[in-house]
């Protein structure tokens, strides 16, 4: 993101790509709030509802830890959505 308000700084005519930008950002964030959300509210009602057991136990709290890893792949696919939108200027 710094790189991206750097390159704005450079070229002031180019708040288009700026804008894009941000917009895959918002949007990501958006998107891995409603899945990680939905995975943690599908976790509490199976828990609610069936009778708690390890394999049960072991699969959601997998389930959980998988959806942890995402935040860190959104990141990586807007910073090289940045990248390429940049270069393209």
């Amino acid at each position: 993101m710094t790189a991206l308000i750097n390159h704005f700084h450079e070229n002031h005519d180019s708040l288009r790509p700026l804008i894009r930008v941000l917009c895959f950002h918002v949007l990501g964030y958006m998107a891995m709030f409603m899945i990680i959300y939905k995975v943690w509210s599908i976790h509490r009602s199976t828990l609610t509802i069936s009778q708690p057991s390890r394999h049960k136990t072991i699969f959601t709290g997998a389930i959980l830890a998988m959806s942890s890893f995402m935040p860190p792949l959104v990141q990586m696919a807007n910073g090289y959505r940045q990248s390429c939108i940049l270069s393209s200027d």
